[in-house]
């Protein structure tokens, strides 16, 4: 899966992190920190 597809699924509520594989996973929790830092601010 590109880093594009993670981030569409995510948007859509449709992304499976258990279904991950390393890299994918690392980007998904990469986004997931950015969000969270975001939120803080």
């Amino acid at each position: 899966m590109t880093d594009k597809e993670i981030e569409m699924q995510l948007a859509l509520g449709t992304l499976d992190p258990q279904k991950l594989s390393f890299d994918e996973f690392n980007y998904y929790i990469s986004i997931i920190a950015r969000i969270a830092i975001a939120a803080t601010k």
